[in-house]
């Protein structure tokens, strides 16, 4: 009595799981059809998880994700179905709840539906989508990539921390090789480093001279003053031992041993 009660059950468990793929592959175009028996046939979760994730994604079909068994992944699969489409209207299709990494070392990634906002909003560039987007972090953070896409400055002060603000401005301006948007910056250091880049850069001396702090100023001549080879602009350093060494390069670079007599320190000379 009691085999044929296990038998029945084995029995009926059989026909859950055929019935419960079938309803599954109804939902299905027909043309995929094979492909996800196949997957499902998988015996490796993750394997069959990211089998059906491909098929969605080569199908652009939003039902394949739905029946990958793993939230994590099925997520994930909505979120590249929402971005292939570029439509914020499939994120709504994720429940929003934490999304945690898995495999490897556990750490919050933020919710996956706001996740979907934010790659689709950097898909379509479209800072407003941004702005739906309730994590401070992720805000930030979207809008900091489309910002930097689109080299739109202005875009960077819908930012609410101030460091990654600082970090669009500084970004987009050497990008742009334009020192007048290193001055947004709120942090002075950020604001001379940024100037500084693009002072060398574009070897100019000019724009080394609008950095406030000397030693960065001295820096940044030197580095114009010895790829130029003039010795004009290593006259402007104030800094002795980064004056010295500005001469001394630009004497061997010109083969003119004259220049040393300028170089006050003896063991420069």
């Amino acid at each position: 009595m009691e085999k044929r009660f296990l038998v029945f059950i084995l029995f009926l468990l059989i026909t859950i799981i055929g019935c419960s793929n079938r309803t599954v592959l109804d939902a299905i175009d027909a043309k995929t059809e094979s492909t996800v028996s196949k997957c499902l046939e998988i015996q490796d979760i993750y394997k069959k998880d990211e089998c059906l994730s491909t098929v969605a994604k080569e199908k652009q079909d939003l039902s394949v994700c739905e029946i990958i068994p793993d939230d994590f992944n099925m997520n994930y699969c909505i979120i590249s179905i929402a971005v292939i489409k570029q439509d914020i209207s499939i994120c709504y299709k994720i429940s929003n709840q934490s999304m945690l990494e898995e495999r490897g070392e556990t750490k919050y990634l933020g919710e996956p539906r706001e996740i979907c906002f934010m790659e689709v909003a950097k898909v379509k560039q479209d800072v407003n989508i941004c702005e739906t987007v309730e994590d401070s972090y992720l805000k930030d953070s979207c809008i900091r990539q489309i910002a930097i896409t689109k080299q739109d400055h202005s875009i960077c002060n819908k930012i609410q921390f101030q460091s990654e603000k600082d970090d669009c401005f500084t970004v987009i301006a050497k990008s742009k090789l334009d020192e007048s948007i290193c001055l947004m910056n709120s942090n002075q250091n950020n604001t001379d480093l940024c100037i500084r880049y693009i002072g060398v850069t574009k070897q100019d001396a000019s724009i080394c001279n609008n950095i406030q702090r000397q030693i960065l100023k001295d820096v940044c001549l030197h580095d114009v003053g010895e790829a130029k080879e003039d010795i004009l602009i290593c006259r402007m350093i104030q800094t002795q031992g980064t004056r010295n060494s500005c001469l001394l390069n630009v004497s061997k670079a010109k083969n003119d041993i004259s220049i040393c007599h300028e170089i006050k320190t003896e063991s420069f000379k």
